[in-house]
C-alpha cells in the first residue's frame, strides 16, 4: 500500500504535513483528461478502516435516529467538552478566523433544543449559516449539517454515531468532529478522494489552526482557481468546487480539474462511483461511466 498515498497519511501527522498532504497527494494513474482511468491498487483496500471496537454504521433512515444516537454517545464527553467550549468562546474563538477570512453572507438561523448535539450548540449559535471568504468555509443551519452527518455516514464506514458534520470548505470537503472523544477532534470527510483525513486538532484549536499559516483547508489553492475563474461570484451553500475526475479515478489535484458544481449532487455522485470502484479487482479500468435515470 506504499505506493498509493490516496489512502494513507503522512507518518509525521503534525498539522504542517497534514496541510502539504491535503494538496500534494501524488495520485497513481495516468493524466486523465477522459476516461478509462487506471484503479489504484489501494484503493480496492477499505479506505482508513475505523478502528476495532467503533460501532457499525447506523441505519439510517429517520433523523431522529442520528439525534437519538449521538445523543447517547456523547453523554459522557458533553459536560467536560461544552465548558471548554463556553470558555473558548467566552475568549473568542473565531476571532482569528474571521479575521483572516472575513465574513461575506450569513444566513439567519435557529438552533432549538435538540437540533444539534449540545457539544456543538455553541458553534451552531455564534457561527451557523456563515460564508467566509466569499465560499472558502461555510458553517451549516441545524438542518444542513444533518443532512450531511447521513451522507458521510454512506462513504465512511463507522461514521454514523460517532461524528456530526459542523461546516463544509470550497471543496465540498465536511468538516465533523468526534463527539466520543474529550478532545473533540475534527476530520475532513473529502468526497474526491473518497476517504477522511484526521489532522489530528481538536475543536477548540481547529479554528486558529485554519487560520495561520499551516491552513489544512488550502486557501492558496482556492485563491489560484479563483483567479483563473474571476466571472465565478461567491459561492452558493449549496455549490463547491468540486473534481471533473476525482482523485480516487485518478484526476490530478491541480486547477484545471475543478469545477463549479452542485454540492450535494457531487458528495454523492463521489459515493457512488467509489463504492462501484472498490468492488473492482488491483489494475482493473473503467472503460466507462453511465448515468441511471433511477
Amino acid at each position: 500500500m506504499s505506493g498509493c498515498p490516496v489512502t494513507e497519511l503522512p507518518d509525521s501527522r503534525s498539522t504542517a504535513d497534514f496541510a502539504a498532504y491535503s494538496h500534494s497527494r501524488d495520485v497513481s494513474g495516468p493524466v486523465p483528461g477522459v476516461l478509462p482511468v487506471r484503479i489504484a491498487p489501494a484503493f480496492c483496500m477499505p479506505i482508513l478502516p475505523l478502528k476495532d471496537g467503533w460501532p457499525s454504521p447506523l441505519t439510517l433512515n429517520r433523523s431522529s435516529a442520528v439525534r437519538s444516537d449521538i445523543d447517547k454517545m456523547t453523554f459522557l464527553n458533553v459536560g467536560k467538552c461544552l465548558s471548554r467550549i463556553q470558555d473558548k468562546l467566552r475568549c473568542g474563538m473565531f476571532d482569528r478566523l474571521i479575521r483572516a477570512f472575513p465574513v461575506t453572507a450569513r444566513e439567519r438561523i435557529q438552533v432549538p433544543p435538540y437540533s444539534v448535539p449540545r457539544l456543538l450548540r455553541s458553534c451552531f449559535e455564534e457561527m451557523g449559516g456563515s460564508t467566509l471568504a466569499a465560499g472558502f468555509l461555510r458553517f451549516h443551519s441545524p438542518s444542513s449539517a444533518e443532512a450531511s452527518t447521513i451522507r458521510c455516514a454512506t462513504l465512511i464506514e463507522g461514521f454514523g454515531g460517532r461524528f456530526y458534520c459542523f461546516s463544509v470548505d470550497w471543496l465540498g470537503r465536511e468538516l465533523a468532529v468526534d463527539l466520543r472523544k474529550p478532545g473533540a477532534d475534527v476530520i475532513l470527510v473529502d468526497p474526491g478522494g473518497a476517504e477522511y483525513l484526521d489532522p489530528e486538532t481538536s475543536l477548540f484549536q481547529w479554528h486558529d489552526v485554519v487560520a495561520s499559516d499551516d491552513d489544512p483547508l488550502a486557501y492558496p489553492f482556492y485563491k489560484e482557481w479563483r483567479e483563473a475563474n474571476a466571472n465565478v461570484g461567491p459561492l452558493g451553500f449549496n455549490q463547491c468546487i468540486g473534481y471533473s475526475v476525482p482523485l480516487f479515478l485518478g484526476g490530478q489535484d491541480e486547477v484545471g480539474n475543478l469545477a463549479l458544481i452542485d454540492r450535494e449532487f457531487y458528495f454523492e455522485t463521489c459515493t457512488q462511483l467509489a463504492k462501484g470502484a472498490r468492488s473492482l479487482p488491483p489494475g482493473a479500468t473503467i472503460e466507462s461511466i453511465a448515468e441511471s435515470d433511477r
